[in-house]
């Protein structure tokens, strides 16, 4: 299979969620994680995540409970070794959208919705996640809003490549990771680098998203799945690595 994406609003898989019967076509691992989860809201979430994956993974509404994926604790979602040798997923969600990525090689996506912030709470933020460089360049941005767009996408950029390890976001190699724009092949002076694809979009709704990819090797295109919701205008590629101090 080649590097594909899904971008779909849970709200628009409610219907076809329903009519599939879960938790019926769920993993055994997959149940045991539904069973503690309490809260109608967040059970819902997980069921509609995890008829996304598949649905990306089969191409259509047909087929998708032919995959098995296990959920093991704590740790992202992942095929059976029967059903989904090769291939790797990645899943980020967020306000109400869900974002899926399958490759066969590691993959880390993440999504977010841009909700406003004033500029003190960027620039708190910014000094949480960012390297030196970095905050210089949001400080110079004249436009509030520009600003944390940038800093939205640098964010999600980071937590793209986090995913693609394979790990938790780690806060303190957060303002170590340089994202620097390709075509450069790796970031100067830095270690653990990989590839990655920032997109700008927005909802039907109107609201600013950045969705972003990250893999290890420099790939020429993503396929978006037919029944994605949003559109992906042409991406900014970049590279990204850790640097040793900042």
């Amino acid at each position: 299979m080649s590097h594909r994406l899904l971008l779909v609003s849970q709200a628009s898989l409610e219907g076809a969620v329903q009519a599939s019967a879960p938790p019926q076509w769920l993993s055994a691992s997959e149940q045991a994680r539904l069973a503690q989860m309490a809260a109608p809201a967040r059970r819902a979430e997980f069921i509609a995540c995890r008829y996304a994956l598949r649905l990306l993974l089969a191409g259509d509404q047909e087929r998708f409970a032919e995959w098995s994926l296990e959920a093991p604790a704590g740790q992202p979602p992942r095929l059976s070794a029967s059903t989904g040798a090769g291939l790797h997923l990645s899943l980020s969600h967020s306000h109400g959208w869900i974002a899926c990525a399958l490759a066969p090689e590691p993959v880390g996506i993440d999504m977010e919705l841009i909700t406003r912030r004033p500029a003190s709470a960027i620039a708190d933020l910014a000094q949480l996640a960012c390297t030196p460089n970095q905050r210089k360049e949001l400080a110079q941005i004249a436009s509030l809003e520009q600003c944390q767009q940038r800093f939205v996408q640098l964010w999600s950029l980071k937590e793209a490549w986090f995913k693609l390890r394979g790990t938790g976001v780690d806060f303190a190699m957060l303002p170590r990771l340089v994202c620097q724009p390709a075509p450069a092949a790796a970031v100067q002076g830095a270690v653990d680098g990989a590839h990655a694809w920032a997109w700008v979009t927005a909802t039907p709704a109107g609201q600013a998203a950045i969705v972003s990819v990250c893999t290890r090797s420099p790939v020429a295109h993503w396929a978006l799945h037919a029944q994605s919701h949003l559109p992906l205008p042409a991406a900014q590629r970049f590279c990204i690595g850790l640097l040793g101090s900042v």
